[in-house]
Order: C-alpha cells, then sequence, then structure tokens
C-alpha cells in the first residue's frame, strides 16, 4: 500500500482472493436476486466471470509487470459498476477492489485520488436512468471511499512505523556491536598495560640484575688471569668467554623485553590527564631513545578534539606500527603524522607512519605483522586502514577516522 510494498497481487493468496470472491457473490443473482436493471442476473454473473477470468490472464502477472495490475484493475473497475447496477447486492465486491485498488497503485496519494473517483464515478452512473437515487448512490459512495482511505491510510501509517521500528532497531543492534567492541577493546588493553607492568617490575629488573652480575664476573675474571698458572689462565678465559655469552644473551633478551613493554605500556594516562599530543611525543620519544631510528612527528588537529575511544585507537595503533618498524624494517628513517581532513564526506582523522625500511608484500606474510589486529580496531570505528609496501621500497601506513563523536 506504500512506495514500495511488499504484498504484491500476484502472489497465490491473492489468487484464491480473486477467484474465491466473486464465486461465493455468485450466489446471490443465482438464488437471491431476480436482476433489477437489466431483468435478468446474466449480466452479473458475466461480470463476475470477468473479474475472476481476466485475473488470471493478465491481473496475476502485476508482481513482474504493473502495467498489467493497471489493467486489471481497469476491467475490475468497470465490471464492478456495470454487476452493481444489474444486482446491486453485489457491492459487497468492493471489500476486495479497494484493497485491490491499494495494492496495485501502491502510492497512498494516487490511491486516496482513485478511491474517491470511484465512489462518486460509480453515484454519477445512477443519474440517466434514476436521478432521484444519486444523492443516497453519492453518499454510499462517499462512505465507501472514504472506509477504503481510512483502512489504507492506516495500513500505510502501520507499516511505516513498522519500518521506523525496525530501523531503530538496526540502528540500536549496531550500537550495541560497536559498544560491546569498544568495551573488549579497552578490556584487552587493560590487560595490556597491566602485563607491561608486570614485565617492568619482574622479568626485565630480573634481567637487569642477571646482566650486572654477568659483567661483574668478566671483570672478577680478568682481574684473577694475573695470579694464575698457565693452566688457569686458560680456565679463566674458558669461563669469560662463557660469561660474555651469557652477558650477550641476557642483553639481547632485555632489548626484547624493553620492547615488549613499549607495546603494551599505556598510551593514554587518565590519571595524569596526558593529552593526545602529549602521550604521542612520548610513544616518539622513547621510540628514538631505544633505537637509533631517525624519527620526525607532527600533530595538526587543528580545533579537533578527539573522545577517548579514538585517541586510545589512533595511539595504539601508532605504538604497534612503530614496533613494526623498530622489529622488522631495518628502516633509518621514519615519519609519523596526525591531521585533521575536512572534505565533502566530513571531519576525519588521519594518521601516517612511513619508513625507508626493507618493506614486504602485504599480501604475503603480513599477518604476523599485527596487520589484522590493526583492521579490526579502526573498523570497530568506522575507518579505514591501508598498507603501501614493497620489498626495499620502505612501508607506509595510513589510517583514517571519521570523528563521529568528536567535537570540532
Amino acid at each position: 500500500m506504500s512506495e514500495t510494498t511488499t504484498s504484491k497481487p500476484g502472489i497465490p493468496w491473492w489468487s484464491v482472493l480473486m477467484t474465491a470472491t466473486p464465486i461465493v457473490l455468485a450466489a446471490i443473482p443465482l438464488w437471491a436476486w431476480p436482476g433489477s436493471l437489466f431483468g435478468s442476473p446474466v449480466i452479473a454473473l458475466i461480470c463476475l466471470g470477468t473479474i475472476v477470468v481476466s485475473w488470471w490472464l493478465i491481473g496475476r502477472l502485476t508482481a513482474k509487470h504493473r502495467a498489467a495490475g493497471v489493467i486489471h484493475l481497469i476491467v475490475f473497475t468497470a465490471a464492478m459498476v456495470v454487476m452493481m447496477h444489474a444486482c446491486p447486492p453485489l457491492a459487497f465486491i468492493q471489500a476486495l477492489y479497494y484493497p485491490y485498488l491499494w495494492e496495485v497503485l501502491r502510492a497512498p496519494r494516487l490511491a486516496t485520488i482513485a478511491s474517491l473517483a470511484v465512489g462518486i464515478g460509480t453515484a454519477l452512473t445512477t443519474l440517466p436512468y434514476d436521478p432521484e437515487f444519486f444523492p443516497l448512490a453519492l453518499a454510499m459512495g462517499l462512505a465507501g471511499s472514504a472506509v477504503s482511505i481510512g483502512i489504507g491510510w492506516s495500513a500505510v501509517l502501520s507499516e511505516q512505523k513498522a519500518r521506523e521500528r525496525e530501523q531503530l532497531y538496526e540502528a540500536l543492534q549496531a550500537t550495541q556491536q560497536e559498544r560491546e567492541e569498544l568495551s573488549q577493546m579497552r578490556g584487552i588493553a587493560s590487560e595490556r598495560e597491566r602485563m607491561s607492568r608486570e614485565l617492568h617490575d619482574t622479568i626485565a629488573q630480573s634481567l637487569i640484575g642477571a646482566v650486572m652480575l654477568s659483567d661483574r664476573g668478566v671483570r672478577t675474571a680478568e682481574k684473577l688471569t694475573d695470579h694464575v698458572d698457565a693452566e688457569g689462565e686458560r680456565t679463566l678465559k674458558k669461563h669469560r668467554q662463557q660469561l660474555e655469552l651469557l652477558a650477550e644473551s641476557l642483553r639481547d633478551s632485555l632489548a626484547e623485553t624493553r620492547a615488549l613493554i613499549a607495546e603494551t605500556a599505556p598510551v593514554v594516562d587518565q590519571e595524569a590527564g596526558t593529552s593526545f599530543d602529549a602521550a604521542l611525543a612520548r610513544l616518539v620519544e622513547r621510540f628514538r631513545r631505544e633505537t637509533s631510528i631517525a624519527i620526525s612527528c607532527t600533530s595538526a588537529l587543528g580545533e579537533v578534539v578527539l573522545d577517548r575511544d579514538r585517541q586510545v585507537v589512533l595511539l595504539r595503533i601508532a605504538q604497534e606500527g612503530l614496533s613494526n618498524v623498530r622489529r622488522h624494517s631495518k628502516a633509518e628513517h621514519a615519519e609519523l603524522d596526525v591531521a585533521a581532513l575536512n572534505d565533502e564526506a566530513g571531519t576525519r582523522v588521519q594518521l601516517r607512519l612511513s619508513d625507508d625500511g626493507v618493506g614486504f608484500a602485504p599480501g604475503a606474510g603480513s599477518a604476523g605483522f599485527g596487520l589484522p589486529g590493526l583492521r579490526e580496531r579502526v573498523r570497530a570505528l568506522g575507518g579505514t586502514l591501508e598498507i603501501d609496501s614493497a620489498p626495499a621500497a620502505g612501508t607506509r601506513l595510513t589510517v583514517t577516522l571519521p570523528t563521529k563523536d568528536a567535537h570540532v
């Protein structure tokens, strides 16, 4: 009954109605009414038969061809007007006609006009042979049209309300899913922060102590070399080499542990009220201090203020991206830029991280670089992530997020 109705003529249910209703109503001219205008029930029966036959020939094709429905509606209208004059009690056919009219026309305003036109037109056909009956016929026609219009618009409004509720429900589901994803991300971030503290307070401190003890053992072995014989010197040299190897291994383990701490450390300190720019600068400064890679960083957000969720996602992406540069790139230089974009797509924030390292083929073996996790985080906020890399050509990571809940 609306512009895009889901119940279309041509489905089996309409075929049943278009066949059964005229057959049932045929009992009226056959047994209950001898015929009025033409003095015979034949005309009425022919009209009922025309409705049924035209349905099966034309009307049932309406689902695929709307023109077929319009043609059948015209035939239906003409047959109804004639048989109502031949046998007035057959006006009951309007109970089928008006719903069918709304289904075929689909547009509520057009169906309203058509309902009024049919009601008035049916009454006007009584003028040539019974002018005195015209006022009553007009009242009856308008009453039928009014009922049709009332029921039709009620169905249209109910359908609109149902669509609105469905849209609201879908929006609510999408919002709930986004909240769950963000909540899961917060939980993961919290666990990573806890692991970072645990690594720093336990393993890292133990490794530092072991490195110091190994270095002390090497120095002690060097001092004792001058106070032993040749055999003792060879033994001390062997133990010193083992201690140096142990110290080197411990330093490598300590470097890996510090890298893990850098990857899992909190990016935003809520208690200290760390700003996004300050947190970004802290990440870059730590990266610069712990690697030999020269890096530049710029942040040009202007008056765009990001909410915490987007800050955390962007900082975590920068953190993991820098970790990939540290671990895999063998780069000499890197650049990290964050900027606000304003165009026809709205206000967005873009993060770009590039290096001049060895690069890689994005379609081959990139899963180990944390890229699937990065994409999932960006997708949860409606953004995009692009990787541009090739062997020996460096890597460029570009992340774009809409500022959905940001204030400009």
